[in-house]
Formats: structure tokens, sequence, C-alpha cells
């Protein structure tokens, strides 16, 4: 297992057999062990009404996590081990920026989740051998982690109904264009992953259906040459084109991009996700793709 850490535009690699290396620190500084990097904290939502035996259970929650990573440091002499001490008290400093820890497991993707330090690094100087131990803090406001990388799926590969002119002196389009699709995802991630959808018009009722029929539907027309981004992680479900300007009010009182996703099994049966996009209006212009990269509760 690799373990690397970026901050701003630094990276510092830690190895479990070959230890961490940076500038300013002439020991090795080696991992040995991870604490609260498996299943992210929870608590369970629940309301209880008068004269009731117990509670109903509603649903649940992920809590933010803080990971911790104890770690060893060869030192020397007492001055190695001061200097040791030192850099890694610049490293892993408090700060507001957000930076990213990032686990690989040979062949499998490499997971990554964004981290801020919370200045908990608490060390121990052994006084015989000089020695340096201790715990580094990070806390992850949002618990979850991801693949690194993001996946493209175009959900508009196949056209239905394209234009084609009859064969006359004068060319005459007959019949409309229209878009009927519906695109399997295998979805190896183990949590709900909520994409960016990009769509480039012409499109008239557009509409686009998870696995489990949460619906975005367009009532207004997506112009031809106009690309209009949903986006659907928390925090900034809306609609923008490619002017920023919001287009939200365009949506159909029945879509639902608060639920809108990819979902892992047992949501959807062994994680197959079925998309289906359609709309009606189109030329081969009419583009629908996602964007999303894999979810997991924890490594």
């Amino acid at each position: 297992m690799d373990v690397q850490m970026e901050r701003g535009n630094k990276k510092y690699s830690f190895d479990m057999d070959n230890g961490f290396f940076e500038a300013g620190i002439s020991s090795v500084v080696y991992i040995v062990g991870a604490v609260n990097w498996g299943m992210a904290p929870s608590h369970r939502i629940t309301q209880r009404g008068p004269f009731q035996d117990g509670d109903t259970d509603v649903d649940f929650r992920l809590d933010p996590r803080v990971l911790s990573i104890p770690f060893v440091a060869p030192a020397n002499d007492a001055d190695e081990s001061f200097a040791v001490r030192n850099a890694l008290l610049q490293v892993f400093e408090p700060g507001n920026d957000t930076w990213q820890l990032l686990v690989s497991f040979g062949a499998e993707p490499t997971r990554v989740i964004d981290v801020k330090s919370v200045g908990g690094l608490t060390m121990d100087t052994d006084a015989k051998d000089f020695t340096v131990r201790g715990v580094i803090q990070l806390r992850a406001a949002d618990p979850v982690w991801s693949d690194r990388y993001v996946t493209t799926v175009n959900l508009t590969a196949s056209l239905f109904g394209t234009p084609t002119p009859y064969p006359k002196p004068y060319p005459v389009p007959y019949g409309a264009g229209s878009v009927n699709n519906i695109t399997t995802i295998n979805y190896l991630g183990s949590w709900v992953s909520y994409p960016t959808i990009q769509c480039t018009g012409p499109a008239t009722d557009l509409t686009i259906v998870d696995g489990l029929g949460n619906l975005i539907v367009f009532d207004s027309i997506i112009p031809a040459a106009q690309t209009w981004t949903i986006f659907l992680e928390y925090g900034t479900k809306t609609v923008i084109d490619q002017n920023n300007v919001n287009q939200f009010a365009a949506l159909n009182i029945n879509s639902d991009i608060v639920n809108w996703g990819i979902f892992p099994d047992p949501t959807v049966l062994d994680g197959v996700n079925t998309i289906s996009v359609s709309a009606t209006d189109t030329t081969t212009d009419t583009l629908v793709t996602l964007y999303y990269n894999s979810r997991y509760i924890g490594v």
C-alpha cells in the first residue's frame, strides 16, 4: 500500500516499507497504522410521537471523520530528532487549505479523500534512541473516499430519426430528430456518486432518468450550440449554461436533482445502473455526457 499527501503544489509520499522522504528530513518517517480509514462514522435519524414506545427509525447520515496516521521516525541523535520534529510540524501545521490524502493498493484504483490538517500532531521522543513517534490527524468533512480520475459516459451514443433530405433538387428535411437511448453503467463503488451532466443542444423536452427512476426533465428548449451543465454534488446542485447563467428555472417541477445519482449494490442490483435519455427536435450535434467518480464508504 502506498500513501501520498498533496498540499498545494507540494507532494509527500509514504511507503509502508521504505518510509517517507521530504526535503529537510534526514531520517525516514514510517507509517505504522491507519485509524478511522474504514467505515465512515454515522448516526441514525429517528422520531418519536406521544405515547410511543421506542421510536421510528427514519434514515441515517454519515458524519465527518478524523483520520489518524501513527508514524515512527528513527533518529541517530538529539539534533536529528529535533530536525525531524521541526519539519513535520511545518508540513502538518493547521490551515484552512484543503488537501488530499491518496491511497493505492496494487492494481486497485487510487482512492482519495479531501482533508484539512487539524493540528493534532502529537509527538514523543524516545530518550534512549531519539526515535520520534507520533500521530498525524486529518479531518475529512465529507467522509467518503473516491476514485481520483473521472469516468466519462456518452449517454446519446445512439440517435434515432435524424432528418435526411428527400432526393429532390431542393433538399427538404422530413421527420423530426429524436434521442431515445438507454445506457448501462456497471458501478463498482460502494457509495452513491452524484455526477455532473453536460447537455448540448438542440434538444426539446430533454429527460434523463437514473437507475432508481429519479427524473431530470427540462421544460425549456436547450438551443443549438448551447451547453447546459447539471451539477448534482451536495452544495452545488443547479443548472448553469455556457455563459454561467443559471438555468434552474428550466427544470420541470417533477425533476429530482437532490436524489439523482449512480448507485452501488444493493441499492441497485449488482451496481448495474440503467440510465435513459430522451429528447425531440435533436440533430447529430445533440450530446448528453455524464461525468462521475466512483465513491467508497472506506478503505
